[in-house]
C-alpha cells in the first residue's frame, strides 16, 4: 500500500489509517477559521442496511460518487462542526457534496473498516501475463495524507502552453482539493479509469488564477466553466493530472505488489464501488 515516495509541493504529514482514526485529513472550517476533523458513525444495523437499500433503489441512476454520498448521509451521525442526526437526507447531501474528496474517501474507507473488519480483499489481474489473483489488503495500514489547512493542502501550476481566458492571458493556477461534488457529477465513470476520473476533477482542483489578483493581492477565487478550460494543451493536462495524484489529500486507494506467476510489479486503484468495497468475501 505504500505510495513512491516523490516530492510533493504541498506541506502534507504521511500517516496510517490505525493512526488517523476518526480524524479527517483536512476537515471543515470552523467560523474562527479553525478545523473541525473528528466524525460519528452509528452502528451499522439491517434497518441502516435496508435504508441504504431503498435509496439505492431510489437512484438506480445515481453515479458512483452519489452512491458514496448515500451511504455516509445515512451513516453519518456528525461530520466536523455538523450534526447530521439533526438535518433531512437532501442537507446531509448538500454537505457531503461540498466537503473534500479526500476527507469523503476518508470516512467511507473507516466506516467499512469499522463496519465489517480491516481485511480487504481484491481481485487482481496481472497487466503483464493476464495472471488472476486474490490480494488480502489490511485498511489499517493505509497511508494517509494530511494537512492542517487548507493553505497547506494547494499548490501553484504554471502553465507549459498559457492560454486565455475571459480575455485575458493565464500562465499559473492555483491548484488544490476538490470538493466532493466534482465526483458525483462523473456520471457513469468506470472507476477503474483513473485518468477519466482524475481529468474531471482538473476543474473541481483549480483553486484560483495565480495571474490575477485579488483585493489582498492574493490569486483571485473564480468559478470557472468546463468550457472556458478547452484552450488547455495535452502536456498541460497530464502534467496537471500527474500533480494532482502527488498532491491529493487522503487515503491512498491503490494497492500494488508483484504478480506470483511472473513476478511484474502491477499497480492498481481500489475499487471503492459500494457491492466490491463493502462484500466481505472480495470480488
Amino acid at each position: 500500500m505504500n505510495k513512491e515516495n516523490e516530492t510533493k509541493k504541498i506541506n502534507a504529514k504521511r500517516v496510517t489509517l490505525k493512526e488517523l482514526d476518526q480524524l479527517m485529513p483536512l476537515g471543515i472550517t470552523n467560523n474562527d477559521g479553525s478545523y473541525a476533523k473528528s466524525f460519528e458513525i452509528k452502528r451499522w444495523r439491517m434497518k441502516e442496511e435496508r435504508e441504504i437499500g431503498e435509496q439505492k433503489e431510489l437512484h438506480k441512476n445515481a453515479s458512483i460518487g452519489q452512491y458514496v454520498g448515500i451511504v455516509l448521509s445515512t451513516m453519518c451521525t456528525s461530520i466536523g462542526n455538523i450534526n447530521f442526526e439533526s438535518l433531512k437526507k437532501a442537507e446531509k447531501n448538500v454537505h457531503i457534496s461540498q466537503m473534500f474528496v479526500g476527507d469523503v474517501f476518508y470516512i467511507y474507507t473507516w466506516l467499512r473498516r469499522n463496519s465489517i473488519g480491516n481485511e480487504l480483499q481484491l481481485s487482481v489481474k496481472c497487466p503483464n501475463c493476464s495472471n488472476k489473483f486474490k490480494v488480502n489488503v489490511n485498511l489499517d495500514t493505509i497511508e494517509v495524507d494530511t494537512c492542517e489547512k487548507l493553505e497547506d493542502a494547494c499548490w501553484n501550476y504554471k502553465l507549459i502552453d498559457p492560454f486565455e481566458i475571459r480575455g485575458k492571458l493565464v500562465t499559473e493556477l492555483l491548484m488544490g482539493p476538490p470538493r466532493w461534488m466534482a465526483l458525483e457529477n462523473l456520471k457513469g465513470t468506470n472507476t477503474a479509469n483513473t485518468g477519466a476520473v482524475k481529468a474531471g476533477l482538473i476543474l473541481g482542483s483549480i483553486q484560483g488564477i495565480v495571474d490575477w489578483k485579488d483585493e489582498n493581492g492574493k490569486p483571485k477565487q473564480i468559478a470557472l466553466t468546463v468550457n472556458e478550460l478547452d484552450e488547455m494543451c495535452k502536456k498541460d493536462i497530464e502534467k496537471i493530472t500527474h500533480e494532482m495524484d502527488e498532491n491529493a489529500i487522503g487515503p491512498n486507494m491503490s494497492v500494488e505488489g508483484d504478480c506470483p506467476r511472473c513476478r511484474s510489479d502491477y499497480h492498481m486503484p481500489i475499487d471503492w464501488s459500494y457491492d466490491n468495497f463493502f462484500d466481505i468475501s472480495g470480488r
